[in-house]
């Protein structure tokens, strides 16, 4: 499966070096964005959220949520970007990971009401 800037995707992007794995949580808003949050390894960030090479073939490592740095990025600016590694987390992955960046303190309250008019039931 392609990339195609839906709920689900993950890959890397080109400017940030490759370091760090980033996943689409939410369909286009109104205004055209969608919400993207960052993995990083388990062991940079405190979070509940474990994430192994079991919920995912393409996470190499024990990997977290970075909550604070989840974003809203414009759908129309993302879909052409060369993005790296491309990987599908199916929905039940993507839950998980929406229902920690909802509830986690770090993470910045526009993002969290992003999230909740997409998921309002978490």
């Amino acid at each position: 499966m392609p990339f195609s800037c839906k709920v689900g995707d993950s890959f890397y992007l080109p400017d940030d070096n490759g370091r760090h794995r980033w996943v689409i949580l939410t369909k286009p808003n109104a205004s055209g964005h969608v919400v993207i949050v960052n993995l990083t390894d388990a062991h940079n960030i405190d979070c509940p959220t474990i994430l192994t090479p079991r919920d995912n073939n393409a996470l190499k490592i024990r990997t977290t949520i970075n909550c604070i740095k989840s974003a809203l990025i414009l759908k129309s600016k993302a879909e052409p970007l060369k993005v790296k590694d491309y990987a599908y987390f199916n929905e039940r992955l993507v839950e998980k990971i929406v229902k920690e960046v909802i509830n986690n303190r770090h993470t910045p309250t526009y993002i969290v009401v992003e999230l909740q008019a997409q998921y309002p039931t978490y």
